[in-house]
């Protein structure tokens, strides 16, 4: 709960620019609960995604590693972060969707009458939600809220207020179980404070459980992979070059053998040796030209559908 993140981490609060939590899932938000599944739909019902829905504090944006945050649709009437957005008398009645479901279902971030249906199965009871679509991403940091179909259900996202109502749920917010803690520091590429609050974290008990994730560290890993990668090309680039090298030294050297008589009719109908070299030059010339622009084409096609293949499965945005 708050209070109990709060009250490990006072230590360190005048190094803490945000802080920002997230809520379990409906599943797993309230004991009580017998629940079975949330399904996101127009209003007739005639278009449904399941889904899955969470509720944010207002701040939880500000923690958001933004070159992971691509948005597709959103209000345009206001200044306000994008979670700021939710905790408005517009936002309370709204929720944040992936941009295919919201492309589905036709709405228009923009029109206050455009309005969608939430309904939440339960084995006992049903609650039924009229919200509208207040902003919707191509991209979310940790989220599934992407432009394209997924088999495996998408996240929508709400003010703790709408979530608490969805899930009929009496608890404050101060008690309130959250399954993520996001915390922005102000010096956010400091290692002794970012190890400083996993520590504070770290050291209780009822934390044992919980796993920490840091920019810096995920930067190292990634800085590492790409050093690696970088290697492991650069070995295989040299040795096709000097491959190459051997390839046209040994294909030219065959072809000047075999067209010595060529060779000697050019001598003798007055063809300099500077015109002959210049011949070879040449074609030599056009043979690494043509050479070099095919492997460019080639492997620019092969990197490209790399990348979008790892976007495919790791949701990683191209750089």
């Amino acid at each position: 709960s708050p209070v109990y993140i709060e009250s490990r981490i006072s230590g360190s609060k005048d190094k803490i620019e945000y802080l920002g939590y997230e809520t379990h899932e409906p599943a797993n938000s309230a004991l009580s609960l017998d629940y079975k599944n949330l399904i996101t739909s127009d209003d007739l019902g005639l278009i449904e995604f399941e889904s899955s829905i969470s509720g944010v504090t207002p701040f939880f944006g500000h923690t958001l590693m933004r070159q992971y945050l691509k948005m597709e649709g959103q209000n345009t009437s206001t200044s306000l972060d994008i979670i700021e957005q939710l905790y408005t008398p517009r936002g309370m009645q709204a929720v944040g969707m992936p941009a295919y479901v919201r492309k589905r279902l036709g709405l228009d971030p923009n029109n206050y009458k455009d309005t969608l249906r939430t309904t939440l199965y339960t084995s006992n009871w049903n609650v039924y939600l009229t919200q509208r679509a207040l902003w919707s991403t191509k991209l979310f940091p940790g989220k599934d809220m992407i432009e394209r179909e997924n088999d495996y259900g998408y996240d929508v996202i709400a003010s703790l207020p709408a979530f608490k109502k969805l899930i009929a749920s009496q608890t404050a917010v101060k008690n309130q179980r959250f399954r993520k803690v996001a915390i922005k520091l102000k010096n956010i590429n400091s290692e002794e404070d970012i190890d400083e609050i996993k520590n504070a974290l770290d050291q209780s008990v009822a934390l044992t459980a919980a796993t920490f994730y840091d920019h810096i560290n995920d930067k190292g890993n990634l800085d590492t992979a790409a050093a690696i990668l970088d290697l492991i090309f650069n070995v295989i680039i040299g040795s096709v070059m000097f491959l190459c090298y051997f390839a046209l030294s040994s294909s030219m050297t065959a072809n000047m053998i075999e067209q010595k008589k060529e060779i000697g009719i050019l001598r003798a109908i007055g063809m300099k040796k500077r015109r002959i070299y210049f011949l070879y030059i040449y074609e030599c010339f056009i043979m690494i030209f043509t050479g070099c622009m095919t492997g460019i084409l080639v492997g620019t096609l092969i990197g490209w559908t790399m990348m979008l293949q790892r976007v495919l499965f790791t949701n990683v945005p191209i750089p």
